[in-house]
């Protein structure tokens, strides 16, 4: 009951502290990170005017526009003599400047201006929450191999059945067999599930918002002075594009990213849990059941209530697709 009224509660909360709502997609209930996120999905992450000439998002337009300025004659000068500062940079996902900002700086910075620092945490705790799935996968496997293993042994030792055993040990089998197809997909460790959870959570939030601002652009709109177009370009920016932007133009402040253990970047981790969640036959059954789960989430927005972490994983993917197709 507790709980219960604590999650109706959420939705009282005024529009000027909607932002204090976003540690309860990180709670232990599921119905309050439900709770959170539907109230969240009301709140406006992202502003919807054009960017001016002076903060975050407008030293990123200046940034792509330097990027994209390079001439295809510098180009082909270059390219011989950067090829294999490149190639250590794309490995490393730094700027060829060591003491310049790299993408994921950058990426960071205009993430923490743009929808604040509380989201932004979220939104890069999807590295920690891509670890902890990994770790039960891998837990889960070994448990499934010791159990096969102890199995074969049980059956060698036991050597050949009669007929009437033959017959028992096969009803036997397809009971169990049975009761396995019929039961509840594998439940995840509470603590994992939270986690990746509240991760998903988040990022629907985000991208969300991103889909909604899409539409026709008017003669005054311009990729580069929209905040969905210039946040898509931040979470996609590559190391190359980086390389013909002079390190003095570059005003962003190295070392802010947390490190990335899991990915080369954070669409990279983002990308890898997704696909480790949906693939996962543990919690989410065949591929033919993956395939109409995600064709169910093609309602997005407020009328999406499920919180399951397959569910999730299905309309992040979705929305990724529609803002960042080339993710």
């Amino acid at each position: 009951e507790a709980v219960t009224a604590s999650a109706s509660l959420l939705f009282r909360i005024p529009a000027s502290h909607a932002v204090k709502v976003v540690a309860f997609l990180n709670a232990g209930d599921v119905r309050l990170q439900a709770a959170a996120a539907s109230r969240l999905r009301k709140h406006l992450w992202v502003a919807r005017e054009n960017v001016g000439e002076a903060g975050v998002l407008a030293q990123l337009s200046t940034l792509l526009q330097e990027s994209g300025s390079a001439t295809t004659e510098d180009e082909e000068e270059q390219k011989e003599a950067d090829a294999s500062v490149v190639r250590t940079v794309a490995a490393r996902g730094a700027c060829p400047d060591e003491s310049g900002a790299t993408c994921a700086d950058i990426a960071f910075t205009v993430l923490e201006d743009t929808v604040g620092p509380e989201l932004n945490a979220q939104l890069w705790a999807v590295d920690g929450a891509l670890s902890g799935f990994l770790r039960w996968e891998a837990e889960e496997d070994m448990a499934a191999d010791a159990e096969e293993e102890n199995g074969h042994r049980t059956k060698s030792i036991s050597g050949p059945c009669s007929g009437a055993g033959r017959c028992m040990a096969t009803s036997e089998t397809e009971g169990n067999g049975a009761g396995t197809e019929a039961a509840d997909a594998e439940v995840l460790p509470a603590e994992c599930r939270r986690h990746c959870a509240a991760v998903l959570g988040a990022w629907e939030l985000f991208l969300l918002d991103l889909q909604e601002q899409e539409g026709e652009l008017t003669t005054e709109d311009n990729a580069l002075q929209r905040p969905p177009e210039l946040l898509a370009a931040a979470l996609q920016l590559t190391p190359d594009k980086l390389a013909n932007v002079a390190r003095a133009k570059c005003a962003f402040v190295p070392g802010r990213a947390p490190a990335l253990q899991r990915g080369t970047s954070l669409m990279h981790c983002l990308l890898q849990l997704l696909c480790h969640v949906l693939a996962c036959e543990r919690l989410t059954g065949s591929i033919d059941c993956v395939a109409k789960d995600l064709a169910a989430q093609q309602t997005l927005g407020s009328d999406a209530h499920d919180f399951r972490v397959p569910a999730l994983a299905a309309r992040v993917l979705l929305l990724l697709l529609r803002t960042m197709p080339a993710a």
